[in-house]
This record gives C-alpha cells, sequence and structure tokens, in this order.
C-alpha cells in the first residue's frame, strides 16, 4: 500500500466509516472516489466565479458602452456648431496645411494670424475666412466658387487685418457698400464698426505728395468715434468751423490732398479762418493738441470737447 500521511489516513478512516461507496471494496478506491466528488465540487465553484466575473464584465462594458455613446453624441454635437465655422482644410503643394472658416466667431478670427483673406459671398450671406498665405484662386477652387478678382458681385474677396477679434474694414469694402447699405447689418458682426460707417468715414484720398504716401490711399473721417481715433495714432486735422465739424485722417495725407478733395481752401499762410489746418495724436479715444491750435480756437469750439483731451504729450 502506498504510504499515507496522517491527514490522508484521516480521511480514508472517514470513507471507510462512511456509508457512501459500500461497494466498492478496496478502501483506496472509496477514498479516490471521494476525491474526485471534491474536485468536481470545486470545478464547479472555479465555473460560477468564471461566471460571475464575466456577468460582471458584461455590466462594466455596457456602463463603458454607455458613456462611450454619450462622449460620441457630445463630439457630433460639437462638429455640428463647427460646421458652421469650419469648412474645409487645404493642403498647397508645400505640405502646409490650411483652415477655412465660414461665419467666424471673434474666437475663431482671434486664433488666426493678423493678417487674412476673405471672399464675401453676398448672396448667401456668407464670408469665409482664412490665412493670407493661402492664395484666393487655391480657397475658390475648393469652395467651387468662381475666381475673378476684378469684380465685386457676386463674390468679393479681400484681404484685412485682424483686430479685437474682428476684420477692419476697407476702403474698397465702403464703397461697394454705398450701393448696398442692406449687407452692413450682417456684415457689421465681422467689421469693426460697420454699421456707423456712413456717419464717420467721407471717403478714401489716393494721396499725390509725400515721399512716404505719394500713391497710396488714406480714409478720411468725420466727428469720429473714439474706436475710430484709436485707430489711427498720429493724425492731421481739419476744422470746419462754420459747419462744427472735426475731419480727421492719417498724418502721411497731406492736408493739401485732404482739402482739394472735401473741396476747402487751402493754403500755406491758412488765409480762411473758417477753416483750422493742424495736427494731433490720438489718445484713449481723444485728440491731443498741439499749443499752437489750443491758441486759434474760441468759446465758439465748445463742440469740440466732446472730441479733445487735456492730457498733456508730444506731439
Amino acid at each position: 500500500m502506498k504510504y499515507l500521511n496522517k491527514k490522508t489516513l484521516r480521511l480514508k478512516k472517514k470513507m471507510i466509516n462512511s456509508n457512501e461507496g459500500d461497494e466498492l471494496k478496496d478502501p483506496m478506491d472509496r477514498y479516490e472516489q471521494w476525491m474526485k466528488r471534491k474536485e468536481t465540487k470545486l470545478s464547479r465553484g472555479g465555473k460560477y466565479e468564471r461566471s460571475h466575473n464575466k456577468k460582471v464584465g458584461n455590466i462594466v462594458n455596457r456602463n463603458i458602452d454607455k458613456r462611450y455613446n454619450v462622449a460620441q453624441k457630445t463630439i457630433e454635437r460639437i462638429s455640428r456648431n463647427l460646421k458652421e465655422e469650419w469648412v474645409d482644410s487645404i493642403k498647397t503643394s508645400k505640405g502646409k496645411l490650411f483652415d477655412i472658416f465660414v461665419n467666424p466667431t471673434p474666437k475663431e478670427l482671434s486664433e488666426l494670424e493678423d493678417f487674412v483673406r476673405f471672399i464675401v459671398d453676398w448672396k448667401n450671406k456668407k464670408i469665409y475666412v482664412f490665412d493670407h498665405f493661402l492664395l484666393h484662386k487655391i480657397a475658390a477652387d475648393k469652395l467651387k466658387i468662381p475666381y475673378n478678382p476684378n469684380k465685386y458681385f457676386p463674390y468679393y474677396f479681400g484681404i484685412s487685418k485682424i483686430k479685437n477679434g474682428k476684420l477692419i474694414k476697407l476702403s474698397e469694402l465702403l464703397k461697394i457698400l454705398k450701393s448696398k447699405p442692406e449687407e452692413k447689418e450682417w456684415l457689421n458682426k465681422y467689421f469693426i464698426n460697420l454699421i456707423t460707417v456712413k456717419e464717420e468715414w467721407v471717403d478714401t484720398i489716393t494721396s499725390r505728395y509725400g515721399r512716404e504716401s505719394k500713391g497710396k490711399t488714406f480714409d478720411i473721417f468725420v466727428n469720429p468715434t473714439p474706436k475710430e481715433l484709436n485707430e489711427l495714432g498720429q493724425l492731421r486735422i481739419i476744422i470746419d468751423r462754420n459747419n462744427k465739424k472735426l475731419y480727421v485722417f492719417d498724418y502721411k495725407l497731406l492736408h493739401a490732398d485732404a482739402a482739394r478733395r472735401l473741396k476747402f481752401p487751402y493754403s500755406e499762410e491758412h488765409d480762411d479762418k473758417n477753416y483750422i489746418f493742424s495736427y494731433g495724436k490720438s489718445y484713449r479715444g481723444k485728440i491731443v493738441l498741439g499749443e499752437w491750435i489750443k491758441t486759434q480756437l474760441t468759446d465758439k469750439e465748445d463742440w469740440l470737447k466732446k472730441y479733445l483731451t487735456d492730457y498733456e504729450t508730444e506731439v
């Protein structure tokens, strides 16, 4: 008989004294049968444990699936919102990737470079904006828009600069809006101070004089708002005393050119006292005047106070 330790002998004795397996004459056979039954029970327990783990795993997987579906729906919802702003990406022949946005938000515009190109779709009231390194023709081909930069309708192709999440208005665009004033309302969302331009903007002038400014165009504004003044910095001014109007423009545009366009009499001696020609500098939405012009103003020019500031600075 095989040697058995004390524990095995006790189990053997127990099996022999039990009623199970009386038909087995050999005590070792009965012992082996008992051990098989025990292993069977253990195996069934293991099966249950595996089944239980499988059920738990299924529950966990279902929860993960639910969270994934929620996340997927969120992504789709965000994508739908972005669709109003993002159109497509274009990869140029040099391997650079550029995004095209339609009717972008100020946040989207702020994330672009300082200079951008844009296409105005007048019919559908859409404006497409993209990096200035991406040419208009390439973007137009991608958007399936006929490219004709010499025409303003039905599409207008322009280049602008971004400031405070908006595009800076162009003199050429302002001319177009003169014939289509109804378009200002929706475009004002993307351009700085476009709605009130009629009250402030006079015209665009091509400079005939000056080494730096000859051939360049400049805007002239009348009774400007603080926002308009902040965009100018160093400026020239013309005061129309009779009509109580203040004309301002970039200092690079000479008084002679501005006076000629406005049909004001101009001479170096300033013989006509109805007009004052001078210089200034914008500061926090107002104009700082030089000492000479202060001596020319009288009590009749009280209407100018809303445009002036006493801040002392060198002009």
